[in-house]
């Protein structure tokens, strides 16, 4: 008796199945991932500004032991330099020429109110009072 094997074809190449699987599985993890993202972008935006109010702080009460009052000022990223902000006054800066941050000091009772507001994101503002 003779034996005839009959060739076996070999399909090379997903099935539409495995790639709607795996289009499933990256949708779920970006589901997931953007949103994380987002926030982690967002809480480090407000800890940055967080870190720069403290250190104006430390710049305003340095500025109070030699004039006995703390400075009403601001600083703005469009003019850094300006005669009556705070880096011409009472020397602080925050350091990167690409800040988009806006900080202003607000005089209260006998302390002081820093507030910044993210330019490019208006709803991320960050007060202290001192």
């Amino acid at each position: 008796m003779l034996s005839v094997k009959l060739p076996v074809k070999k399909y090379a190449g997903v099935t539409l199945v495995e790639l709607m699987i795996t289009l499933a599985i990256i949708g779920v993890l970006s589901a997931v991932a953007i949103p994380m993202y987002t926030d982690f972008i967002a809480t480090a935006r407000q800890a940055v500004m967080s870190d720069n109010i403290g250190s104006i702080r430390l710049f305003e009460e340095s500025y109070k032991l030699e004039h006995r009052v703390y400075y009403a000022g601001s600083y703005l990223p469009s003019d850094p330099d300006a005669a009556d902000g705070l880096k011409a006054v009472i020397g602080w800066s925050p350091g990167t020429g690409q800040d988009v941050i806006e900080y202003e000091v607000v005089l209260a009772g006998n302390g002081f109110t820093v507030t910044a507001t993210h330019l490019e994101f208006a709803d991320t503002v960050v007060t202290k009072t001192f």
